[in-house]
């Protein structure tokens, strides 16, 4: 099976080659063309750790927003939270279909660029309700202080595995 997905993932990462990968670091391609089921898999994980890490940061956010704002607040990451999850079983059911039906050009840039959307969704509203720094304070400060800054890594290299360009 995994033997399938790795094909048909080649196959999808080569024709999207085609379409231009002039930014690519070539390391980064050369272990793409090696095992490119590794690629798929490595953005998931990227795209899981990223919203654990977003959770973790919410959960010290939260009790800092204004308590008239808290319920909005929380149903907004609540929901975005729940598209993530939605988007991230969305990939894993594409890789497996098309491995299921032999597909021999399967195409998972929607559901990866739906999962990038909708983590993006989630950093911006952690963004949002980040608190301001107090004058004097360093807003990296704040960032690290949130969680922000393990969580912009974090998206930045799930991007980084799922984008040829």
């Amino acid at each position: 099976m995994l033997k399938k997905t790795a094909s048909l993932v080649l196959v999808s990462l080569a024709l999207a080659a085609g379409t231009g990968c002039s930014g690519c670091n070539s390391a980064w391609w050369q272990g793409v063309l090696n095992n490119p089921a590794e690629a798929v898999q490595t953005f998931q994980t990227d795209a899981q750790v990223a919203l654990g890490i977003a959770q973790a940061t919410w959960a010290v956010i939260y009790p800092q927003i204004p308590a008239a704002q808290q319920a909005q607040a929380q149903q907004d990451f609540s929901n975005a939270v729940i598209t993530a999850n939605n988007a991230i079983t969305a990939l894993s059911d594409a890789v497996l279909a098309a491995a299921q039906a032999q597909q021999a050009n399967p195409d998972f840039t929607q559901v990866m660029t739906d999962v990038t959307n909708a983590i993006v969704a989630i950093e911006n509203i952690i963004k949002q309700w980040t608190p301001q720094p107090d004058a004097g304070v360093p807003a990296s400060m704040v960032k690290a202080v949130y969680g922000r800054t393990s969580l912009d890594v974090a998206i930045k290299e799930m991007k980084k595995a799922g984008s040829l360009r």
